[in-house]
């Protein structure tokens, strides 16, 4: 069988070490240089790879539909809609970030939603949405 580790796949370094093995995730730390210079730890989970198959039998395609009572990270991410600001400060970033701030239409945003260094964006909101406004309408139904 023939592996095929995806182009923009971030793995593990070699010269990780695992500093906790659970039952479904492992933990790995390493020092990482940041751009500056100075060194952090990074650290990444790992858990046994999965599959999908796309089955098709007599010309259709079988689906499966599934529930697990198990999930796997307690993790809540809070999303808020920034309108009108009147001012930016200067960036004050950490030694490992580097960030530059775009401006985009709504089109050229939703182009980014697949790219990796975009990951962080709210994928499932922005394509419900058809211009800023609908986003705008909706960030503000969410929350009232």
């Amino acid at each position: 069988m023939r592996t095929v580790t995806p182009k923009n796949a971030k793995l593990i370094p070699e010269n990780a070490e695992q500093v906790f093995k659970g039952q479904i995730f492992d933990v790995y730390h390493w020092r990482q240089e940041m751009f500056d210079g100075s060194t952090e730890t990074f650290e990444m989970l790992k858990r046994p790879d999965t599959i999908k198959i796309i089955a098709i039998k007599d010309k259709k395609i079988v689906i499966l539909e599934e529930e697990q009572p198990d999930h796997k990270i307690d993790w809540f991410v809070y999303l808020f809609v920034a309108t009108d600001f009147e001012n930016q400060q200067d960036q004050k970033l950490d030694a490992g970030e580097r960030i530059e701030v775009k401006p985009l239409g709504f089109k050229e945003l939703k182009r980014l939603l697949n790219n990796p260094k975009t990951q962080h964006l709210p994928k499932e909101l922005l394509e419900s949405c058809q211009n800023i406004e609908d986003l705008i309408n909706t960030a503000e139904y969410k929350t009232s």
